[in-house]
């Protein structure tokens, strides 16, 4: 079972493209990041669970929201 997220702390949504703001290769957002309890998985607000490829295989991590940015679709 997972707790709800209040709609404002939704930064980022599953399916974002973003980057480190200090640079990183293209990473796009799993969805939050949560810790497991005996009462079931509890939804971090402020961490986001990214995965990208480093060309060879596939490379997941765990950011706090503030070091993230949102890449925007070509136009």
């Amino acid at each position: 079972m997972r707790a709800q997220i209040p709609e404002m702390a939704n930064k980022f949504k599953a399916g974002d493209k973003v980057v480190l703001k200090t640079g990183s290769p293209l990473m796009t957002i799993k969805g939050h990041a949560e810790t497991h309890t005996s009462n079931g998985n509890i939804a971090i607000i402020d961490r986001y669970e990214c995965i990208w490829s480093d060309g060879k295989k596939a490379q997941q991590a765990v950011f706090i929201e503030d070091i993230l940015k949102m890449v925007e679709p070509a136009k």
